[in-house]
């Protein structure tokens, strides 16, 4: 890697060093904002709890106010970056002053973009980063490789019976003696790249409708057969990523929770520039928040605690968190400048198909080799998965085609591997949380069974006989134990497939059409 990147790279590490520093009693330390998201359960900025709060942290999960709530946490998390930045570039000495104090002022937090190249880069793992500081070269602890606790929180701030509740400081993928396994974490994310970069597209391409598209707890009987969302995309990542990534409610205290939500960010404002006349509509969340009683309907109005919008004591709603620029920031996909909306969509969805669109489909090459039939259609499939999420620590949902390896040890890294799907726990006293839901792209992996001889017909009648017998599953926690797919409540697996009128024009999506369900295809309990 870079030994040095250059005055806003230099800052931006300096800056997350001075933030994790701070002393953990102080409202704007790393360990007091990380809490805002989950634990420890105390007020922040003065917003306190309600009386019947049922979780842990300010932070909306399975509830329509996922986007904007997290758009916000980002925005006070670049605002203390960007003041320790500036504060930071005001000591260097005279002949950098200019232009460290330059990058200190258009310096924006970094985002991940796990689905264009899911393996952790190395300056995210590196123990140690080399930068220019005020001082001059400077070698330290990468603050983006972990946050050390001081002190730990070992006074019931955390939940004592996990796994990592007790570590000195936060880990991935981490062995039993608590540290990091990143070549492990990498393979793992290697062996998930295409079914992430697979979900995500179809997500972007198919929705339209931001409920659906939002957030996991949008009522099922609403979603017209699309169960994907883009927070189960993100629980994806944080169950692959593991550690105190694996528990959403400290999960923060994670440097890489940081870069995860910017591209969820990201990704929200790809979407909404697609799809600009979609956004929040009223949904009941069930669990709540520290600051929103379970139960209570959430719309556009709803006040995002504990972000104030004032000096008065009013809150930021999803209304004024709707529009980046409000903060001052966009991203390369999204110059939303100079252009009519309808440009704009057009330029955003030729780059989502020139960055995630699947190489291929079960689409006209195997019509037009295999079936040679004029009304051939192209159909593309999905596996559509619910479970509830009742299990006590995070559970793996290993999908493949064909048999899987024999030791569990290598389930989440097999070539066979279609994705694992991870299933985070749920929180809440007597489960109020949603489901978990997925819907898992399959036609890439038919593909490869097409191109190795394995599936001999793209009919509908041969595609369900292969998969019959193809599509399998293992179930495993994130600590190795294998368990049965039947000890989980309400596990629900079934297939549909969709039949695809594809377009040519790099600007437009392919068109889908109803789901047809495979009653033969479904199994659970």
């Amino acid at each position: 890697m870079q030994r040095t990147g250059g005055p806003a790279w230099d800052l931006y590490l300096l800056s997350l060093q001075a933030f994790q520093q701070k002393n953990q009693t102080e409202m704007f330390s790393w360990f007091q904002f990380s809490g805002i998201h989950g634990y420890p359960e105390v007020n922040w900025d003065g917003v306190e709890s309600v009386a019947n709060h049922q979780v842990v942290g300010y932070a909306p999960h399975s509830a329509i106010l996922f986007g904007p709530w997290h758009r916000l946490y980002l925005a006070a998390y670049e605002q203390i970056i960007s003041q320790l930045a500036q504060d930071i570039a005001a000591q260097y000495p005279a002949n950098q002053l200019a232009k460290y104090q330059a990058a200190a002022t258009t310096l924006r937090i970094p985002y991940w973009d796990w689905a264009n190249s899911a393996a952790l880069p190395a300056c995210l793992s590196t123990p140690t980063i080399t930068v220019n500081s005020p001082r001059g070269r400077t070698s330290f602890d990468n603050p983006l490789a972990s946050y050390l606790f001081h002190p730990v929180p070992n006074d019931g701030s955390f939940p004592p019976g996990w796994d990592v509740s007790s570590l000195p400081k936060t880990s991935r993928l981490p062995d039993g003696n608590g540290n990091s396994r990143t070549s492990e974490l990498n393979r793992v994310l290697a062996a998930n790249q295409a079914g992430l970069r697979d979900n995500l597209y179809y997500l972007i391409a198919r929705q339209t409708r931001y409920g659906p598209f939002s957030n996991n707890g949008f009522p099922i009987d609403q979603r017209n057969g699309q169960m994907d969302s883009i927070e189960n995309i993100h629980n994806t990542i944080h169950g692959l990523v593991g550690g105190h990534m694996n528990y959403v409610v400290i999960s923060a205290y994670d440097p890489l929770f940081f870069l995860h939500h910017t591209n969820i960010d990201r990704i929200f404002s790809i979407w909404s520039a697609i799809n600009p006349k979609s956004y929040v509509v009223p949904q009941k969340n069930s669990g709540g928040t520290y600051a929103q009683a379970p139960g209570s309907v959430e719309d556009i109005h709803t006040p995002l605690k504990p972000f104030h919008s004032d000096a008065n004591g009013s809150f930021h709603t999803s209304t004024t968190a709707r529009d980046t620029m409000t903060f001052g920031y966009s991203y390369p996909e999204v110059v939303d400048w100079n252009v009519t909306p309808n440009q704009l969509a057009s330029n955003v969805r030729s780059i989502v198909n020139t960055l995630y669109a699947p190489a291929g489909s079960l689409a006209k090459r195997s019509v037009s080799r295999i079936m040679r039939r004029a009304d051939a259609q192209v159909r593309d499939w999905f596996v559509n998965f619910s479970v509830k999420r009742t299990v006590l620590a995070p559970v793996s949902v290993h999908f493949f085609m064909g048999e899987p390896p024999a030791q569990p040890e290598n389930w989440s890294t097999a070539s066979n591997l279609i994705i694992s799907q991870m299933i985070l726990p749920d929180l809440t006293p007597d489960n109020l949380g949603a489901p978990a839901l997925a819907q898992i792209p399959l036609t890439r992996s038919l593909i490869n069974a097409q191109k190795n001889n394995q599936l001999k017909s793209t009919s509908v009648a041969s595609v369900s006989s292969f998969l019959k017998t193809q599509l399998q599953w293992r179930v495993q926690t994130t600590t190795g134990e294998v368990l049965d797919a039947k000890t989980l409540t309400d596990f629900k697996i079934s297939v549909v497939d969709q039949v695809v009128q594809e377009t040519t024009p790099v600007d437009l999506f392919n068109q889908y059409g109803q789901f047809n369900e495979h009653p033969e295809l479904q199994w659970g309990n």
